[in-house]
């Protein structure tokens, strides 16, 4: 067992479902046609074609865009998390908050929604949604302040809502989500590319779902709010819902399991068995570091002919209640640490696949009993570190940080243990 086998195998994941990778599997062009998946656009029934959308793989979705149609496109305008844009000649960039909204969030919606407000009838737009697309672009209606907005994201983000909780609420109180933008753009053609950051891979939660509508009852963003005690403002009002005029098509260029399918490969191909928990790291962190030991102790025991790969997808929820530093998956990690000491012999990481864990300029982090044996005497304490919810700063000091850089693209995480 090597322990860089580990981050291997997580990268190759990674590596898997960059937008540059997606889109040589998924579109094309032939002669005077686009072809994304099955659908084909004829680039002469078309005025203009504009480029545009939020999300923190946005700006490589367009590079890739940009490299079949090229100078086809008329303009457009992609909303981007900080440090993660790409190399754009058609398309302009706007940097913005994320997981909270900042002014440039404002900017980007409001420009957004100028350019598809003029977007007409002999038109198409490509817009493009992954994960982030939700705090990097809105617009909000009068009676929404935007402090009022950035505290309640804020209240819920550290709360231990789901993502699909949040976005819920978001959608409530936006005039860009739930389906308002494709009103805006009709009558324009309209095809838009997600990149999942989901459970289910719903296109009404990937970004607050500014094209699509789920018209399932679901509770309601108040009841959300209540459940967490977020006090919803006096004097707020949600916005209304929009009946859609038209209904886009949604593909889904790339999902987390893609990116498991891939690491599991990889481990297969340098020796390892291996076995993927595809929605591993859905639920609540605590709940999911105690299946993640069981089974790392369980594989242990089975004393297996060749060494094991586990593989985890999904996204963890967590409840911050510390001051301290770091993010998901260097939390995750530093539990596991924490749980299993040096009781046997493991490797494990989790890693964000967009390279940024929470607001650090970590993707994750790696552990195994050979770091417990390390700190063991002189180290820093794992468990006060994670009391004080400092996960980043305990990393920093091991030495033990995953820092890969935006890797453009963004499917939630994944985690890998081997034994």
């Amino acid at each position: 067992m090597v322990p860089e086998d580990c981050l291997t195998i997580i990268l190759n994941g990674i590596n898997s479902v960059t937008p540059s990778s997606l889109f040589k599997k998924k579109a094309g062009v032939t002669g005077n046609r686009l072809i994304i998946d099955n659908l084909v656009f004829e680039f002469n029934r078309y005025d203009n074609i504009f480029l545009t959308g939020a999300g923190k793989a946005a700006a490589y979705m367009a590079e890739s865009i940009e490299k079949f149609i090229g100078d086809r496109i008329t303009g457009g305008i992609v909303s981007v998390k900080y440090g993660h844009t790409a190399n754009l000649k058609y398309v302009r960039q706007i940097e913005a908050g994320h997981p909270l909204p900042d002014s440039n969030s404002f900017a980007a919606g409001e420009k957004i929604f100028a350019l598809l407000n003029k977007a007409g009838k002999n038109d198409l737009v490509i817009f493009l949604i992954s994960g982030g697309g939700s705090s990097l672009m809105e617009k909000l209606p009068d009676n929404i302040s935007p402090v009022q907005f950035q505290d309640i994201t804020d209240q819920l983000v550290r709360s231990g809502a789901n993502i699909a909780e949040i976005n819920t609420v978001r959608i409530s109180l936006s005039m860009l989500k739930g389906g308002k933008l494709a009103n805006i753009t009709y009558p324009a053609d309209a095809v838009i590319l997600l990149i999942s950051d989901v459970p289910g891979d719903d296109p009404a939660i990937i970004a607050s779902g500014p094209f699509y509508q789920n018209n399932i009852k679901q509770v309601s963003a108040s009841e959300i709010l209540s459940k967490y005690k977020i006090e919803y403002p006096s004097g707020l009002k949600k916005t209304d819902p929009s009946v859609l005029k038209k209904k886009y098509p949604h593909i889904i260029l790339g999902r987390n399991d893609n990116a498991l399918e891939a690491a599991k490969e990889k481990a297969k191909s340098i020796g390892y068995q291996t076995k993927i928990f595809h929605g591993g790291l859905t639920g609540e962190l605590n709940l999911i570091a105690d299946k993640i030991c069981e089974e790392i102790i369980s594989e242990k025991r089975s004393k297996r002919d060749k060494p094991v790969a586990l593989l985890w997808g999904g996204e963890p929820t967590i409840k911050v209640t510390g001051k301290g530093t770091g993010g998901r998956n260097t939390h995750l990690a530093l539990t596991i640490l924490a749980r299993l000491k040096d009781s046997l012999d493991y490797t494990f990481i989790s890693s964000g696949t967009d390279g940024t864990d929470g607001p650090t300029d970590a993707a994750g982090a790696i552990v195994s009993s050979e770091l417990w044996q390390k700190i063991a005497d002189s180290g820093p304490d794992a468990v006060k570190h994670l009391h004080a919810f400092d996960s980043y700063n305990f990393f920093k000091i091991t030495g033990s940080l995953i820092i890969t850089g935006p890797t453009g693209t963004n499917v939630m995480d994944i985690a890998c243990a081997i034994i």
